[in-house]
């Protein structure tokens, strides 16, 4: 049986300035808003292109993993669901439940309940659980899909991925260039406009970003991997959207990096894949077996399972992450230090100021001026520490996990970034 395709579209955009139909000087905007560097992808249709265009940018910072746009789907609706006692997590969604999937709010006498203007009252928790089953679902898949918004289900992606997201969109009214930037923790997007602020939009190459080009609601991706923008449409396996192959679920690789076991065979040969091997204490359960006949000829046949082979190259990412990891615990313990002595001096000099004024004493005022030499070297190692810290921090992998002592250098850098920002 064939396996079914999937088409990815270009912005019309392309289209429309060959045929004269918008100015190409509106191309040119579009493409001196965001780094030379990247091009224009495509994206499945409308309904499902802002989940593509996102796992397509992704897949480029994390080329260990596999994202896609069911995937992505599947990752929203687990990330609400362990997020929803956060308040923006449940009052975002529960606001801006999309036409048709808010379920009403049923009385005691069982009608549906309506406000002074006619407006049915929606159920808050029904429509949130709502929202659980049906943003999962792809536009084939439903009659109504949810649509991706770049604040809600935007801000969810760069809170679990620690990413920063760029929309560059072209507002049809004023044919200008919009950015808007999303970031885990803003309730108020940063927005950039064409000929008012656009020009003070700095990005920061240190974090990891994605960048996304929406026209006339339909997104696609920024990509740094292709040669050239993507002006016609692309067919695609439903591999590359749905995560699947050869009738291996969805469900069971999103996000995850590809696993394989090769095995080579030369006679019939009996696999057993996500199952324990039966004993004869074990006898009596059902084992799911697969028997994989082959001859001399047989190419070699991949089986994915749950567990992940080592490699070498893995294991040189692991050493290379204790490592770093290492630098950073130290480089945490010297800031700590560095920010004591900085406190340490400029009290000895405040002191010794303050003596020298009223005692006009020259040994008060040597030592006021050893103090402020000692503290003005203090705050600059202090600098150079934190200046190490985010560095060390942009090359750790996003879903490394973190030891005791860095967390507690986590929370003391972000009590330290604050306490830099009053001053």
């Amino acid at each position: 049986m064939k396996e079914p395709n999937y088409t990815r579209e270009p912005i019309a955009l392309f289209r429309q300035v060959k045929e004269n139909k918008k100015p190409s000087n509106l191309l040119d905007n579009l493409k001196s808003a965001y780094p030379k560097k990247l091009k224009i992808g495509a994206a499945l249709k409308t309904g499902d292109c802002f989940f593509d265009s996102v796992a397509q940018g992704l897949n480029e910072l994390k080329p260990g993993h596999r994202f896609t746009a069911k995937s992505l789907r599947e990752g929203y609706a687990d990330y609400a669901e362990n997020k929803k006692d956060s308040r923006w997590v449940f009052d975002e969604i529960t606001k801006n439940i999309a036409e048709g999937y808010a379920v009403p709010m049923i009385g005691s006498n069982g009608n549906v309940m309506k406000d002074n203007q006619n407006n049915i009252i929606p159920d808050n928790i029904a429509s949130f659980d709502r929202y659980l089953k049906d943003i999962r679902s792809m536009d084939t898949e439903a009659s109504l899909p949810i649509w991706g918004r770049s604040g809600i289900e935007g801000r969810m992606i760069c809170d679990k991925y620690e990413v920063e997201l760029y929309i560059y969109s072209i507002e049809e009214d004023s044919q200008k260039v919009t950015v808007t930037k999303i970031t885990a923790h803003d309730d108020d997007l940063e927005v950039f406009i064409q000929d008012v602020n656009l020009d003070q939009l700095k990005i920061d190459n240190s974090k990891k970003t994605v960048g996304v080009v929406n026209y006339m609601q339909h997104f696609v991706p920024l990509l740094s991997g292709i040669s050239e923008d993507i002006k016609e449409d692309q067919q695609v396996s439903s591999e590359a959207i749905l995560g699947t192959d050869k009738g291996i679920p969805a469900s069971n690789q999103p996000e995850q990096p590809v696993r394989q076991e090769r095995i080579n065979t030369r006679t019939s040969a009996t696999v057993y894949t996500d199952k324990e091997i039966p004993t004869s204490n074990q006898s009596e359960q059902k084992v799911q077996q697969e028997i994989i006949n082959t001859n001399i000829s047989a190419p070699v046949l991949q089986i994915y399972t749950d567990k992940k082979i080592p490699s070498s190259h893995q294991q040189e990412q692991k050493t290379q992450q204790k490592e770093i990891q290492k630098k950073l615990i130290n480089s945490y313990r010297k800031e700590a230090i560095y920010v004591i002595a900085t406190v340490i001096t400029a009290i000895a000099f405040t002191a010794s100021a303050i003596a020298a004024i009223i005692t006009q004493a020259i040994p008060f005022a040597c030592l006021a001026g050893t103090a402020l030499v000692a503290a003005c070297v203090c705050v600059y190692q202090l600098t150079q520490s934190h200046k190490n810290i985010n560095e060390l921090k942009s090359e750790l992998e996003e879903n490394s996990t973190l030891t005791f002592l860095e967390e507690i250098g986590l929370k003391m850098h972000g009590l330290i970034n604050k306490a830099t920002l009053k001053i």
